[in-house]
């Protein structure tokens, strides 16, 4: 009888490959169970994939300044940074809003940083960078519209009778190229029956956009009206340009430059003076808006009116506003500082000087529609 008979010398080598190869076969379930989630269905929902990895379904319902407002079927209204999105699928007829003038109406895919949109012509390709603002459907000018309305009200009674109210209204009009804002504040102010604060502030701005930063202000308006400053009425139309320093999801810096001419008509005046001025002005302006957080924005605004010829003529302007949203962004608590300057105030008839500052504090309760 035979016996085969194995060298013990080949055995501590057969040990290794035998472990070895257990650790593949062990290994091998695992990597075959790894899960991964499905790519999205293409129905008519829009999909939307953070840099997370993970997939929000609903609608796309605006895309601008590098935020897209998105409709979750389960997580209700969003507001999803830019630089938080790779990819999205809009099967949806969209329109998209590029760099130098260019929309495109139709359904878009978009990852690896190229959005491929399906027209009526084939396939068009073009860079995220490029991408400005896509709207939902075809152009609509109720989509252009937004209106925030603020309003503050303090009353006290007893030893004190005090009513103050501040009111702000902001609408806005964005279309693909263009914006128009119109702006209105007031406040007005009683202690013991007698007017201490009666001013009103009215602006209209229509920018043009060039590109992604630069930009023109076709058309300027302010009105202002202080009965306090001895201002019964003023208003200012102007044009310039501006340029977005920093135009990111979460922050904007804009600087502006621009011309206009002012005419104010005072309420009182003394003996031998003109009750109206007229002159140029050069108008230079900064605002800054960033988030805090998802629902905490702070703005900061200056802006000069310099008198053309005469300097003494200048007036400036400066805001500081937080804004608190909630209750899914529609309402908001509001806290401003506001400085107002006249550099050479016009006196009443009995001489009496107004300040050249004016300076007040604003908590407010704000509607977003």
């Amino acid at each position: 009888m035979h016996t085969c008979r194995i060298k013990t010398s080949y055995i501590p080598s057969c040990a290794i490959i035998v472990i070895v190869m257990v650790l593949i076969a062990a290994a091998l379930p695992i990597e075959a169970q790894e899960w991964h989630p499905d790519e999205p269905s293409k129905d008519k929902k829009d999909w939307v994939q953070l840099k997370s990895g993970e997939w929000v379904r609903g609608n796309i319902d605006l895309f601008r300044d590098l935020v897209m407002e998105f409709d979750s079927d389960e997580l209700d209204d969003l507001k999803i940074d830019w630089e938080d999105i790779i990819a999205f699928r809009a099967p949806r007829n969209m329109t998209f809003v590029f760099t130098h003038r260019r929309v495109v109406f139709g359904p878009a895919t978009m990852r690896e940083g190229l959005l491929r949109i399906s027209t009526e012509g084939g396939i068009r390709e073009f860079g995220r960078k490029e991408l400005l603002s896509i709207i939902e459907g075809r152009p609509k000018e109720i989509n252009f519209w937004s209106v925030k309305a603020n309003l503050g009200l303090t009353a006290r009674t007893g030893n004190t009778e005090q009513a103050d109210l501040s009111a702000k209204m902001f609408i806005k009009r964005e279309a693909t190229r263009s914006r128009l804002s119109i702006d209105y504040r007031g406040d007005f102010s009683e202690v013991g029956g007698e007017q201490t604060v009666n001013n009103h502030k009215g602006e209209a701005l229509l920018k043009m956009f060039v590109s992604r930063r630069f930009y023109i202000t076709a058309t300027s308006y302010e009105y202002y009206s202080d009965k306090f400053q001895n201002i019964k009425h003023r208003s200012t139309i102007g044009a310039g340009v501006g340029y977005y320093v920093f135009r990111q999801s979460r922050i904007d810096w804009s600087i502006g430059i621009g011309g206009g001419y002012q005419i104010t008509n005072f309420l009182s005046v003394e003996a031998g003076e003109n009750a109206q001025d007229k002159h140029g002005s050069v108008i230079p302006s900064t605002t800054l808006d960033t988030d805090i957080t998802n629902d905490i924005e702070l703005k900061i605004e200056f802006r000069s009116l310099i008198g053309v010829p005469d300097l003494k003529a200048s007036t400036h302007h400066a805001a500081g506003t937080i804004s608190i949203d909630f209750l899914n962004d529609i309402f908001e608590l509001t806290f401003s500082i506001n400085w107002d300057r006249v550099d050479n105030p016009k006196a009443y008839e009995d001489g009496t000087v107004p300040d050249k500052n004016d300076i007040k504090m604003v908590f407010g309760f704000g509607i977003d529609l």
